[in-house]
C-alpha cells in the first residue's frame, strides 16, 4: 500500500487538530527521506484547528476591513458616477485582481498572503504621515486619508495575524552532532 504524500499527510493531520509541533514529529518520522526543514516550511503556512478558532474574530475583521477597503477604492475611481452611463462590464477592470486573490488565501488561512499583504498595506500607507499634519491644520479628515489609513490598520492586523498563527519554527542543533530539529511555538504565545 502506497503512503500518503507529505503535503496531504500535513493536511490530514491538520484537519484532525494536531498541533503544528506533533504535525511536524509525524510527518519526519513516517517520511525520513523528506528534509526536516522543508517539512517546517511548508507547516508554518498552514493554521491549526486551535489557531483558526482563537482568531477566527480578527480573522472576520480582517476580511470586513478588506472588503471595505475595495469598495471605498472602488467609489473613488468611479468617482461616484452612474453605472448607466457605461456598461458594467467597463468597471471591471478597475478591480485589482491581485487584491482579490489575496483576499481569497486569506480567506482560506494561507501565511504565505497575510505576510506580503500585511507590508504592502503598511508600506502603501505611509502616506496617512503626510495626511496627519493636513488633519491638525484644518481639522477635517478626506477620504484619501481614511483610506491610507484604514489600509495600514489592515496590515497591522494582517502582520499580527502572520505573527501569531503562521510564527517561524525555531532551530535546535542537537548538540551531539543529530539532525537539526524544529520547534513550533504553541498558538498564541
Amino acid at each position: 500500500m502506497e503512503s500518503p504524500r507529505p503535503k496531504d499527510l500535513v493536511e490530514e493531520l491538520l484537519a484532525l487538530g494536531y498541533s503544528k509541533q506533533q504535525v511536524f514529529d509525524q510527518v519526519t518520522a513516517a517520511q525520513p527521506e523528506m528534509k526536516p526543514g522543508r517539512v517546517a516550511d511548508a507547516l508554518r503556512n498552514r493554521a491549526t484547528l486551535m489557531a483558526k478558532k482563537r482568531y477566527m474574530n480578527a480573522h472576520r475583521v480582517l476580511l470586513a476591513l478588506i472588503l471595505v477597503n475595495a469598495v471605498l477604492r472602488l467609489w473613488r475611481t468611479v468617482d461616484a458616477r452612474m453605472l448607466g452611463e457605461a456598461h458594467a462590464f467597463q468597471f471591471l477592470g478597475l478591480i485589482p485582481f491581485a487584491t482579490l486573490f489575496a483576499t481569497y488565501g486569506i480567506y482560506r488561512w494561507q501565511g504565505e498572503h497575510f505576510q506580503w499583504v500585511g507590508w504592502l498595506n503598511v508600506l502603501g500607507a505611509i502616506g496617512v504621515l503626510g495626511r496627519l499634519g493636513t488633519l491638525a491644520r484644518h481639522g477635517r479628515w478626506d477620504t484619501p486619508a481614511a483610506m491610507d489609513m484604514l489600509s495600514l490598520i489592515i496590515g497591522i492586523l494582517c502582520l499580527y495575524l502572520a505573527n501569531r498563527v503562521f510564527a517561524q519554527p525555531r532551530k535546535v542543533k542537537d548538540p551531539l552532532g543529530g539532525p537539526v530539529r524544529y520547534v513550533f511555538p504553541e498558538v498564541g504565545l
